[in-house]
């Protein structure tokens, strides 16, 4: 190696080899900081050592990029063992093992959880957390652990930014504003610079460097930084740049994503630049857009719950925003003084175009008629959703097409059915020459028309078009991705399921529940929660108390998680007549205690109607007072239903009342009204109406055959209260379930999560496998570890095989 020319390379290379292969004993030789070799020289070098390398030799090389030394070849010849970046990430469990062995403190699986996401299981950045610990309480020291602490700091400018070209170090700075990143959203961040253009070449580098890039996909479009390291960029960028020249970087970030269509993102810059007018405005653009392709309330929430409540009130496309998820039954407390607000704000704007002015409008017009309807003020809802349908324009497909179902159900409502039916098949007609998936709102009006009729075997039927014209596997592909279809699609599967409980088809009803139920987060809250319901009372009626109550609490949980009042309120009346069934009357009572009739009390549906339940519960009680207010109570609820011709609720008010006169000894309006009830039931079939009123309706229907005949369809009634489970049955039932297991009953999802929690998924993987956010996982599991009376998921686990309600390990 002294000598004045060194040998050549090859003999070198087969020198060293020979002396490689003469050694008697195996030999690990490690190469660390390959990638600073510059020398071309060298590796040719290695190239032909690795071609000859003797089989005691393993040569590992440890480098940030990848080695020009024929990988590939080595790949297909099985010479290789390649450990990425992904691969050196520490698992939980590692992170757990490595914390464990250098702190002192206990960790909880909480925080723990937090300093493994936030270092993306690093090692060095876990090395920094550890010695840091030694000093802090966690929970304090995960409060200001970011990408600007000072170790983190030092490591990253020592060994990474001090070492990449002025271009590189550039591109790292400004794409780091966004969470993440392609070649062209990069292009559009250095668009006054000269590096303009040179993104996929930069990204290349990056990659090839392993620089704290995560790939997102498959196809290598999109990437993100590694947490911390994104939290130093963003640092050191608002330490080098003006704060205007990071807005103007925010808002060049908000209009790419906008054009891209990712809005969501597009408004988080473009309130980081200060562009408020900007994002309202962009709210207001994507609105009708969004509704045309996903059912809104969860994304338009994500939007809104962005801006400043300032904000909120004064932009009217934000007020429309508001009140459309008012009109999906969100938050409907103040929709009608957010129109209010909207139209104040349009007459004092002078500056809005006209064509904005009449698109606001005619939107404001179709959100007031369905507020109308909702109030049973009829005829102010058919004006009103006239002059929406004249003025919406045509690109606006949902609205158009919601506006129709309500006002063809306005004119049912109001005592012209036909012309409700006339309006919605010439919609129809059209939706169907021209495919489009607004169809499935239409034949879903119709179903609804049809059940408030009591023709139940043509709610199957259109609902059977409505299925088959949604399935995905025959759908035109515009329909694909089209969100309204799946709301649709769940709601056709829950009038099914009505349709087949109501015939006492148990078994279709609870598979027809059991799709709504799959479609959870994709279909309307008001028919998943009654699906689920309605799967209680399928459990019910087959005396599985236990399923009972656990598929109520499962519906009581959802309505507190999508904070739905009018859905918590239906749980309180289920639960009710529950607790009617268990002997608990006085629960019952209180459960019902704040119910009233509503305005729109004749165009309801649902199988746990509150004014109805709050009858029950009184029947129960069966006091003379009771009795009375139940009586006036039917009496209240009957009169809005027949002036609109609602037959499915005046078949189940009439039952009802059936049973109040008899229980004030009015033997002969009890059985007029049931009569009258069995008359309008029978064309459709109607069973569990009268089965779920249990022994007191066997009787006055076993009493009233007895004094008027019964028919072929009475005797079917009859001959099915023979079969029902006996309701002392059934209280036994739940009380064996108590005594047996201790606990309030899971829910089906509960035991699902808790499947996954006996798998050992962390929580990011449980909330991926069931398409939930973490903080719902948590949720789940803290009812969880309540009712098993337990503190952690392994303690959950054991309970949960010791009841059976696992198997076991």
């Amino acid at each position: 190696m002294a000598a004045a020319q060194l040998p050549p390379r090859d003999y070198l290379a087969d020198s060293l080899v020979g002396e490689l292969a003469a050694l008697a004993t195996e030999l690990i030789l490690v190469l660390d900081d390959y990638h600073v070799i510059r020398a071309s020289e060298v590796h040719e070098f290695m190239r032909q050592l690795l071609r000859y390398l003797p089989p005691s030799l393993h040569l590992v090389i440890l480098t940030r990029k990848d080695p020009p030394l024929s990988l590939g070849r080595l790949r297909v010849e099985g010479q290789i063992t390649e450990l990425r970046a992904a691969d050196l990430r520490f698992a939980l469990t590692e992170t757990r093992s490595f914390l464990q062995r250098r702190v002192d403190q206990p960790l909880d699986d909480e925080a723990l959880q937090v300093l493994h996401a936030r270092t993306d299981g690093w090692v060095i950045g876990l090395q920094f957390a550890s010695t840091a610990l030694q000093r802090q309480e966690m929970h304090q020291f995960l409060a200001h652990f970011h990408g600007s602490d000072r170790l983190l700091v030092g490591y990253l400018v020592e060994e990474v930014m001090a070492q990449l070209p002025e271009p590189v170090q550039t591109f790292l700075l400004r794409t780091a504003i966004v969470d993440r990143f392609c070649a062209s959203l990069g292009d559009a961040l250095l668009a006054d610079s000269p590096l303009a253009g040179s993104s996929q070449a930069t990204i290349a580098v990056l990659e090839e460097q392993n620089l704290f890039v995560i790939p997102l996909d498959q196809e290598g479009d999109w990437f993100r930084y590694h947490d911390l390291f994104r939290d130093f960029l963003r640092h050191r960028l608002k330490s080098e740049e003006t704060q205007e020249s990071i807005a103007h970087l925010h808002q060049r970030a908000s209009v790419w994503l906008a054009r891209a269509g990712l809005i969501e993102e597009a408004l988080r810059h473009a309130l980081a630049a200060g562009d408020e007018r900007g994002a309202a405005d962009l709210v207001e653009a994507q609105l009708h857009p969004l509704l045309n392709r996903q059912f809104p309330i969860y994304t338009l929430a994500r939007w809104l719950d962005l801006f400043p409540e300032q904000a909120l009130q004064a932009h009217p496309g934000l007020l429309i925003a508001q009140a459309v998820l008012g009109a999906f039954g969100a938050s409907p407390a103040g929709s009608p003084a957010l129109l209010v607000r909207v139209e104040t704000l349009l007459q004092a704007d002078t500056m809005v175009s006209e064509e904005r002015r009449q698109s606001l409008q005619a939107t404001l017009a179709a959100l007031r008629g369905i507020g109308s309807y909702s109030q049973g003020e009829l005829e102010q809802a058919i004006l009103q959703l006239q002059a929406a349908l004249v003025d919406l324009p045509p690109m606006h497909e949902f609205a158009r097409a919601n506006a129709t179902l309500y006002l063809a159900l306005a004119y049912a409502s109001r005592g012209e059915p036909e012309t409700g039916r006339t309006l919605l098949h010439t919609a129809l007609a059209e939706a169907t020459a021209h495919q489009r998936p607004t169809l499935t709102i239409l034949l879903g009006a119709l179903a609804i028309l049809q059940i408030y009729a009591a023709e139940l075997m043509e709610v199957v039927r259109t609902t059977g078009r409505l299925l088959a014209v949604a399935d995905t596997a025959h759908a035109p592909a515009t329909w694909q991705g089209v969100g309204f279809v799946d709301v649709w699609r769940g709601r056709a599967h829950h009038l099914r399921g009505a349709v087949y409980y109501e015939q006492n088809d148990l078994t279709a009803a609870a598979q027809e529940w059991r799709q709504v139920e799959a479609l959870r987060y994709r279909t309307h809250p008001t028919p998943y929660h009654d699906s689920l319901l309605g799967l209680a009372l399928v459990a019910q009626a087959r005396g599985e108390l236990g399923d009972a109550f656990a598929y109520a609490q499962a519906a009581r949980e959802f309505a507190a998680e999508a904070n739905h009042w009018y859905l918590l309120e239906l749980s309180d009346a289920f639960e009710a007549r529950l607790a009617i069934l268990g002997g608990k009357v006085a629960d019952a009572l209180r459960l019902t205690q704040n119910t009233n009739i509503p305005a729109h009390q004749g165009i309801m549906f649902g199988l746990a109607l509150p004014p109805l339940t709050r009858v029950r519960a009184l029947l129960a009680e069966a006091g003379p007072a009771s009795l009375a207010t139940a009586l006036a109570i039917t009496e209240s609820c009957l009169r809005p239903v027949e002036r609109i011709r609602n037959i499915y609720q005046i078949i189940q008010i009439l039952a009802l009342q059936a049973l109040v006169l008899h229980a004030l000894r009015r033997n002969a309006e009890a059985h007029s009204a049931l009569a009258r009830a069995l008359t309008l039931a029978e064309p459709g079939g109607f069973m569990r109406t009268f089965l779920d009123l249990g022994a007191p309706m066997a009787e006055l229907s076993r009493t009233f055959a007895a004094q008027h005949g019964s028919s072929t369809y009475v005797k079917r009634l009859l001959a099915a209260f023979a079969k029902a489970h006996d309701p002392g049955q059934r209280r036994a039932l739940t009380a064996q379930y108590a005594r047996l297991h201790g606990i309030t009953p899971l829910t089906p999802r509960e035991i699902e999560l808790l499947a996954l929690i006996a798998q050992r998924l962390s929580i990011e993987e449980i909330a991926a496998t069931l398409v939930i956010s973490p903080s719902t996982v948590k949720n789940h599991a803290h009812h969880i570890y309540t009712k098993l009376g337990v503190r952690n998921g392994r303690q959950a686990v054991a309970k949960a095989q010791e009841l059976g309600l696992l198997p076991p390990a």
